[in-house]
């Protein structure tokens, strides 16, 4: 120990209650905390109290190490989610719904809700007005806007509309090109018309 300390990082969110070697110490208003009871040169591991979290904090990442030389300074990210929980139903266009296991993502990229085989999806650190996205395979194929102001019972399925994302091109099959291509050849003319006088 000295010198060295770890810096944590709880994605703004204050309060957050971080454990290292020692006494917990809390995240400040800006969401950072200094981990002192640091050892030199061995892996040091600093975690999360869950049971003391905020009522509107989740951590989504409530472990992290670090193995520092004597007087460094070390930097480590929890990924914290702040805001209301509410239980929602998600609706695409055509009246059916995202498939199972699609995540909701923030702004921030972060999941905060995991889509069940009937579009109900549990929401952690939602916020009046905000957007999220819906991703399956790997894409996000819609994005929903919660309300503002929120209802008073976010626990009473939220209806959120899942708006297709737009203005994307299809895609032509590269063997179907060059037939498009051919036609557009065909009736393309290849010489100017040649006007007829009247007095011919």
């Amino acid at each position: 120990m000295g010198g060295t300390r770890l810096l944590i990082d709880a994605d703004g969110v204050a309060d957050v209650p971080v454990e290292g070697n020692g006494a917990a110490v809390y995240t400040n208003m800006f969401g950072k905390a200094v981990v002192s009871d640091v050892n030199n040169y061995y892996r040091n591991q600093a975690y999360i109290d869950l049971n003391k979290l905020p009522e509107n904090a989740e951590a989504t990442q409530s472990v992290v190490q670090a193995t520092l030389t004597e007087g460094a300074i070390g930097y480590r990210k929890f990924a914290v989610i702040s805001g209301q929980k509410a239980m929602a139903v998600l609706r695409l266009q055509d009246g059916s719904h995202p498939p199972f296991g699609a995540e909701v993502k923030n702004d921030n990229e972060q999941t905060v809700g995991l889509v069940d085989d009937d579009g109900n999806v549990y929401l952690a650190g939602v916020k009046p007005g905000e957007h999220m996205s819906v991703f399956w395979s790997g894409v996000a194929h819609c994005d929903i806007n919660l309300p503002d102001p929120l209802p008073a019972d976010l626990f009473n399925g939220l209806l959120l509309p899942c708006q297709h994302k737009g203005n994307v091109a299809p895609v032509v099959p590269d063997d179907i090109k060059p037939v498009i291509q051919e036609q557009t050849q065909q009736v393309t003319p290849t010489n100017p018309p040649v006007s007829v006088s009247a007095n011919q």
